[in-house]
């Protein structure tokens, strides 16, 4: 060991190592200088600061720092960590390290007769002031001093005395030390900074603490919250642990205290009394009923702590009286805010300015992020919430500015979301949705019409762009309830109330299942038939209606979806909403797809895209191309396809949505499969599965299908049947005809390229049950096809041949080359039974020349291919390479109307 390590050792063991008056000549010990000191010993271990006393401890050596300020909000652990910084560091200072207490004094007078005390030195009579004095005292001494807690008098004033001018705050005490004693280094603890030039600021910042609601035991065991809580609850309950049955109800405690350490120890001392679960419970915020509660939870009566640390409110308290009047009334003006604000926001809604921003930013009572905006730690939210709602007259104001600004912006950002700003918006709306539904229920608790008239649109398009359907549904509902109750006010039109409730409830219904989204539909469309509306202008309400409408029927009744679409884009064009106009456009392009429509569904997308173009909406463009993809892959253009896919993703990724990006990878990653490129479809379709099952927490039934489908054309059966059972259930849950429909096709198709022939004809007897009344004619032909091979095997041939022609037909009436490849190898398949091994050879030659598929296709290797070229063996190489060539060379047509004839 060092000489020093030594000495350290028998210092201890003799028991001369304690605390020493400065005053005095610093005692000796062979090996090592022992340096008085006054810090106390603490009684537990601290916890997740290790990084920050690294830093502190680091900025302590560093020479050029001789004034270094820990500032954070009361409770956060300042005085703590500087203890636990300067403690290994005492030995650094020839006259040691000192903390001295500036709580109880009550003017900046008091700042020096206090430290000299604590450092043992006696004012003289003689000798001039006592400033002066102990200035000298301190010249030439190697020192270290903690002033601890000094907020309280930074704003004294200067004051004149017979003796001459006092100090005017803690600052000048400050700087008069550092400048008269070169030796001296001082570390400050305060809820504000000095703005001392040469003031180094370390904040000090709250524990790490579990972010999310739902949480899992590995994610939150060691982060440093969750920690201290376990370790305190321990000293009362040693057996005390973190498991399953309480992880969620302990990560609730140290989110709603927000990782503030005093918080979490003040709530560990009711485990005695309460279960966590209901101490989970009464620390949730409810700024409607009792802001405060959380805060009379968070007191104790530990006797070995002082008074102003057994009490959150206390030391809130004390922190409140450090602001004028005027900046009280801004602090709780912001704690109307949810989740922060902008600086705009605070001086149009607190009537804050700049100076009184930065006051309560260098008082801890904000925080200002890096992106500028301003937030309140949550329970000094909830203490200045309780202090507004003391007077209803000053919150009811403060929350009718409030709303007012998110109804400007809620208005403001839906016009934005129709072009190149969408993006954003989504941004900027992902970090006020709270203060926005905050303000939303507001005006719907105040059954004010023309707030929610104007606040719905931008705020349930939001929550519909992030999938968030339960908070927009819960949103609606609520405004719905409050509409249905309230009266048509003396001052609105007649039937004002009517036409905004018709409105909510149209948005309402894009957030529920489909069977209970077409039952309110239909009671926003009755209450536009009502007399009260006959006289007011509702084309845009009534669009709205059947636009909504027609997604539903979309789903069951495509004859009336078209119909109901073709109704709302009449009423979008009379009024010149061109936006909704080329989404509307975008559908029927859909549902024309869907019926096998191509030549309408292009002219619909291109309208679309055309109209996306003009108004810079990248999302409705990508979403038209993805459909002229979609055509040019049905009519065979399958290089084209992909192209425009591609094309498509790129915008996408521009964007920068990651649902859309998800969308992209999964149309591409479709696409690929139909080229026969199934491997360099995987990795998209796996990145997309990430997009949207991992980072969006959606469900992701059509990708975990497409999926399947891509490892069962590569003859991967076993990797690709839990995927699809895994799409089947998603399907099932969100009652969608076609996925199931599809899923089912998948399925089968898995079970004949295992050969368990029994279980994929029931499997796409399913399928084609379910795609009849769809009309989903494309995908209808590719069950069918499915279904006739797996009825070939069974010998089954009738049938078999009757499901072909079939497919035959729906081609002639769609025109989609797929369907007829599909059919073509049906009938090759048909032909081995009749012994006319040459005709199957030339028909599944020509369907070769439909689709890069097949022969390259292990699934339609094992279901056609194999058997195939196992009756082809009976032939001379010769006569099989004729066979291939004459079928390529046939004319389709012919030999369509020719098998339809059979």
């Amino acid at each position: 060991p060092e000489p020093e390590t030594v000495g350290l050792y028998e210092a201890i063991k003799a028991g001369s190592l304690g605390v020493t008056s400065i005053g005095k000549s610093p005692p000796e010990h062979p090996g090592l200088l022992i340096s008085p000191h006054n810090l106390p010993a603490q009684l537990t271990p601290c916890i997740g600061r290790d990084e920050e006393i690294l830093t502190l401890k680091r900025l302590l050596i560093n020479t050029d720092c001789r004034l270094l300020t820990l500032v954070g909000p009361g409770g956060i652990g300042k005085t703590r960590l500087a203890l636990e910084a300067v403690t290994p560091l005492v030995h650094n200072y020839a006259h040691g390290a000192f903390i001295v207490t500036l709580t109880p004094l009550l003017s900046a007078q008091g700042i020096i007769p206090t430290i000299a005390q604590t450092l043992g030195y006696t004012f003289s009579e003689k000798g001039g002031s006592q400033e002066q004095q102990f200035l000298n005292y301190l010249k030439n001494k190697d020192l270290l001093l903690i002033l601890d807690n000094v907020e309280h008098l930074l704003r004294e004033q200067t004051t004149e005395t017979d003796s001459g001018t006092e100090p005017a705050s803690v600052s000048t005490v400050i700087i008069s030390i550092l400048e008269a004693a070169p030796g001296v280094k001082i570390l400050v603890t305060s809820r504000a900074r000095l703005n001392i030039l040469g003031e180094y600021l370390f904040p000090v910042r709250i524990l790490a603490y579990p972010l999310e609601t739902i949480i899992h035991m590995d994610e939150v065991r060691n982060l440093a919250a969750v920690h201290l809580f376990v370790q305190s609850a321990r000293s009362l309950h040693p057996d005390f642990e973190l498991r399953e049955s309480n992880v969620q109800a302990v990560s609730a405690i140290c989110r709603y205290v927000q990782g503030i350490p005093l918080a979490i120890l003040l709530t560990t001392s009711w485990i005695t009394t309460l279960s966590i679960q209901e101490i989970a419970e009464r620390l949730k915020p409810d700024d409607a009923n009792d802001p405060g509660r959380g805060l009379d939870l968070l007191q104790t009566d530990w006797s070995n702590v002082l008074p102003r640390h057994r009490s959150l409110r206390v030391v809130f308290d004390h922190s409140w009286r450090l602001l004028t009047e005027h900046e009280q009334n801004v602090c709780q003006a912001m704690a109307v805010f949810r989740g922060g604000c902008s600086a705009a926001e605070a001086f149009q809604v607190a009537g804050a300015t700049l100076q009184n921003l930065r006051t309560l930013v260098n008082t801890s009572f904000l925080n200002r992020a890096s992106s500028g905006r301003y937030t309140m730690q949550e329970l000094l939210r909830q203490y200045a919430m309780e202090k507004l709602i003391r007077d209803r007259v000053k919150e009811s104001k403060y929350r009718n500015l409030h709303c007012v600004f998110y109804r400007q912006a809620l208005q403001r950002w839906f016009e934005d979301s129709k072009g190149p700003r969408q993006q954003d918006v989504l941004a900027e709306m992902d970090l006020a949705i709270e203060n926005a539904r905050l303000a939303w229920d507001w005006a719907v608790a105040q059954g004010n019409i023309v707030h929610i008239d104007s606040m719905v649109q931008g705020l349930c398009l939001y929550y519909h762009r992030r999938f968030r359907k339960t908070e927009g549904e819960a949103a609606c509902r609520t405004a719905v309830e409050k509409l249905e109750t309230i009266e048509d006010l003396i001052t609105s039109e007649p039937g004002e109330r009517l036409r905004v409730l018709c409105k909510v409830l149209t948005w309402r219904s894009a957030f529920l299942p489909h069977e209970q989204a077409l039952e309110v539909i239909n009671q926003s469309l009755d209450l536009l038939e009502r007399e009260e509306l006959a006289a007011q202008d509702v084309r845009e309400e009534k669009a709205a209606v059947f636009r909504q409408m027609g997604d539903i029927m979309m789903r069951i009744d495509r004859g009336e979806a078209k119909r109901v679409y073709e109704q709302c884009l009449m009423l979008y064009r009379a009024i010149h909403a061109s936006w909704e106009e080329g989404h509307v456009l975008e559908s029927l392009g859909h549902l024309a797809y869907a019926i096998g429509e191509y030549k309408s569904a292009r002219q619909y997308y291109e309208k679309s895209l055309a109209i996306a173009q003009d108004l810079e909406d990248l999302r409705c463009m990508a979403w038209a191309i993805q459909g002229l993809s979609a055509l040019a892959m049905a009519l065979g253009h399958v290089e084209e396809g992909a192209r425009l896919s591609s094309e498509a993703l790129a915008i996408r990724r521009e964007l920068g949505d990651l649902a859309e990006i998800a969308e992209g990878l999964y149309s591409l990653g479709g696409k690929y499969i139909s080229l026969g490129r199934s491997a360099d479809a995987i990795p998209l379709l796996e990145e997309c599965r990430t997009l949207t099952c991992d980072q969006l927490g959606l469900p992701g039934g059509y990708v975990y299908s497409v999926l399947a489908w891509a490892r069962m054309v590569m003859g991967h059966y076993k990797q690709a049947q839990p995927l699809a059972e895994t799409a089947l259930q998603i399907m099932q849950k969100d009652n969608d005809p076609r996925g199931v429909g599809w899923t089912y096709h998948v399925l089968g198709g898995i079970a004949l390229g295992l050969a368990e022939f029994g279980e994929a004809e029931s499997l796409l007897r399913v399928s084609v049950k379910i795609y009849r009344p769809l009309e989903q004619r494309y995908e209808l032909a590719l069950a069918l096809s499915y279904l006739s091979y797996t009825l070939w095997a069974l010998g089954h041939l009738v049938e078999a041949k009757q499901l072909c022609v079939e497919v035959l037909n729906i081609w002639k009436a769609i025109g989609s080359p797929q369907p007829l490849m599909l059919a073509l190898v049906g009938m090759a398949l048909i032909s081995l039974n009749h012994n006319t091994v040459e005709r199957a050879i030339e028909l599944y030659a020509l369907a070769s020349t439909l689709s890069p598929c097949v022969g390259n296709c292990a699934w339609l290797w094992d279901v056609a291919e194999r058997h195939i070229n196992t009756m082809a063996a009976s032939l001379s190489p010769d006569a099989v390479t004729a066979a291939q060539e004459r079928g390529r060379a046939l004319n389709i047509q012919a030999t369509v109307d020719a098998l339809l004839q059979m």
